[in-house]
C-alpha cells in the first residue's frame, strides 16, 4: 500500500508538469474569431471516448512495464488501467518507458476520474 501511495504521489507530481505543458501549448493555439466568421469548431471527445488499448493487450505486450506491474495486481484499477490504455495507444511502444510517461498516465486518470464523477 506504501509503494501504491509513493507511486501515486510521483504520478501527481509529473502529471502536473505535463499538465502545465499542455496547458501552455494550447493556450498558443488558441485564436478569436468574429462574430460572423465561418468556424470548424471540432468537439473533443471525452476521455471516456478515445482510442484506447484494451488492457489484457496491454499485459501481453508490456508486462514487464513499471507502470503495468504497479497496477496488475488485485484492486479497483479500472481509471487507471484505462489510462495507460489511452496513453500507450497515443505514444510508440518504445516510448512507453519515457520519463513523461508516468506524468502523461497520470493527467488521463484525472480526466478519467473527471469524467467519471
Amino acid at each position: 500500500a506504501a509503494n501504491r501511495e509513493e507511486w501515486k504521489k510521483e504520478i501527481r507530481r509529473r502529471a502536473a508538469i505535463v499538465e502545465k505543458e499542455m496547458d501552455e501549448e494550447y493556450l498558443k493555439d488558441i485564436t478569436t474569431v468574429g462574430e460572423h466568421e465561418n468556424v470548424d469548431v471540432k468537439i473533443m471527445p471525452t476521455a471516456w471516448e478515445v482510442k484506447f488499448i484494451p488492457w489484457e493487450q496491454v499485459l501481453e505486450i508490456a508486462g514487464g512495464n513499471s507502470i503495468v506491474k504497479a497496477i496488475s495486481g488485485d484492486g479497483d484499477y479500472e481509471i487507471e488501467r484505462r489510462a495507460v490504455g489511452i496513453v500507450f495507444h497515443s505514444l510508440k511502444e518504445e516510448e512507453w518507458d519515457a520519463e513523461q510517461t508516468p506524468g502523461m498516465v497520470a493527467a488521463v486518470a484525472e480526466q478519467l476520474e473527471g469524467a467519471k464523477g
